[in-house]
């Protein structure tokens, strides 16, 4: 194998090691908001640089049959490896815990599109959410089915209400659940039915971002 191309593939692997790095950082709580930028825009660019590097080794190998490309083309390949967990944690996504249970949950209207479900208790034990311990607390809902959506009138701050389902395992987003925010990950409870906790506020006007008022749900 020439200086060459010892050099063009010892940049490539570097390129992948790297971007190992930060997917895989982008993966854990700690250095998700860190990465959540890069990550993305990095995965596209070595998907990229990777085909064309493995479409020409390819090529070369196919046209002139030398042993010092098919050497190449295996080395270029390998990387790819290292993905394997990243999509058995993909497939992780999508499990629930196995007991369903009711929990008690209060709505929070944060200045962001992030997690603004928390435990009461939670709620008032850390309301000056210093270094965002309640934001950290906080929670994503899911309904079962659009039949169980709550109505945009219900997301008034500080409203209860009780919700019957599972956690999933793993942090992640609700389903179909999109922000150019990109707020960060939390826990998600997927419910089957809801109750309403007493005194309960509605707004007056069809969206809770332009109202001004609420009456009390009797």
């Amino acid at each position: 194998m020439s200086f060459r191309r010892k050099i063009f593939i010892g940049f490539y692997l570097f390129i992948w090691v790297l971007f190992l790095i930060v997917i895989y950082a982008y993966q854990t709580d700690k250095y998700y908001e860190i990465t959540q930028f890069i990550a993305p825009f990095l995965f596209f660019f070595v998907l990229i640089i990777s085909v064309v590097v493995i479409l020409s080794f390819a090529i070369r190998l196919k046209l002139k049959g030398e042993r010092k490309d098919k050497k190449a083309l295996i080395i270029s390949v390998f990387p790819f490896i290292f993905l394997l967990p990243l999509g058995y944690n993909y497939l992780q996504l999508d499990k629930l815990q196995e007991t369903e249970q009711t929990v008690e949950l209060s709505y929070i209207a944060w200045a962001c599109d992030c997690a603004d479900w928390v435990i009461p208790e939670h709620a008032k034990k850390y309301y000056d959410n210093i270094n965002d311990t309640l934001a950290k607390l906080s929670m994503y809902i899911e309904p079962e089915n659009d039949k169980l959506k709550l109505p945009d009138s219900f997301y008034v701050s500080g409203n209860k209400i009780k919700f019957t389902g599972k956690f999933y395992k793993e942090k992640k987003f609700p389903k179909h659940y999109f922000s150019a925010e990109l707020p960060g990950r939390a826990k998600v409870f997927r419910y089957t039915k809801y109750e309403i906790v007493k005194p309960f506020y509605v707004w007056t006007v069809t969206h809770p971002d332009s109202a001004s008022t609420t009456v009390e749900l009797k």
